[in-house]
């Protein structure tokens, strides 16, 4: 598979995993898909990624993650990664072939299971 048809299969399995969530009553607020090197960069040196975009890419540099946020009923965002939705979501990216950054402590993160 091309790199083109990745990132194509990538958003065909992140909506199904989206909507899925919706019929769970999840509802998620992407705000994160792709990153430059540089702004990839810029997050490892402020320890919030363990990839600094030169040596260790990140999926979002390559267009295979998004990061989302889950909203609560009244409109709020959780950003508390321990909050049971997530650990549902986890389990539904599974289900469509795709990983969350659930047991490393980065719920808000859901990219293709195989390493670019």
């Amino acid at each position: 598979m091309n790199n083109t048809e990745k990132r194509i299969e990538f958003f065909r399995r992140y909506c199904h995993f989206y909507l899925v969530a919706r019929l769970h009553g999840i509802e998620l607020l992407p705000y994160c898909f792709h990153r430059s090197r540089a702004d990839q960069h810029h997050l490892y040196l402020k320890g919030l990624s363990k990839c600094d975009g030169l040596s260790k890419d990140s999926n979002h540099q390559h267009w295979l993650a998004i990061d989302a946020v889950v909203v609560n009923k009244d409109g709020s965002l959780c950003w508390d990664g321990s909050d049971d939705r997530y650990k549902t979501l986890a389990t539904i990216a599974e289900s469509v072939g795709l990983a969350t950054g659930f047991e490393y402590n980065d719920a808000n993160h859901t990219e293709w299971k195989d390493k670019v």
